[in-house]
């Protein structure tokens, strides 16, 4: 298999968002590919309750502020990097960035949930993994 020439990393600002973003660099090390950056800001449940609040424009902005910091800091040079944001469910946006940037690499951390957590909340991994048509690669938290 040839090394993939664009990853695509979903990034939740969390550590191990960051952890992803590693691993890719590695994968990209020396190589011309080009990553991709997405965060996902997933709506309200109750959108009457922010209606003017946090989805007015600003949380979009500071999201894009905060991954182009992350491209600037964690990258630099070293890879072509683009960075994304959308609105929308985070497994089914991630999905449709992959196919519309036909990229050859999904990859993202997992939290590593179990039992009734897991069954609650739910594993954006695991739906991405099932639904994506490129290859997925899922890195547990703390393997760095």
């Amino acid at each position: 298999m040839l090394p993939p020439r664009t990853i695509l990393v979903p990034i939740d600002f969390s550590a191990n968002g960051l952890e992803a973003v590693w691993h890719a660099r590695v994968l990209l090390q020396g190589g011309d590919g080009e990553l991709l950056l997405l965060h996902v800001i997933e709506p309200p449940y109750y959108p009457a309750l922010y209606a003017g609040g946090p989805f007015d424009g600003e949380l979009l902005a500071s999201a894009q502020r905060r991954l182009e910091k992350i491209r600037d800091e964690e990258i630099g040079d070293r890879a072509e990097v683009t960075t994304l944001v959308r609105e929308g469910t985070p497994y089914a946006e991630i999905v449709r960035v992959a196919e519309e940037e036909n990229v050859d690499l999904i990859l993202l951390t997992t939290h590593g949930r179990t039992g009734v957590k897991h069954a609650l909340l739910g594993s954006t991994a695991e739906r991405v993994v099932r639904s994506a048509s490129c290859p997925v690669l899922t890195i547990r938290s703390g393997s760095k």
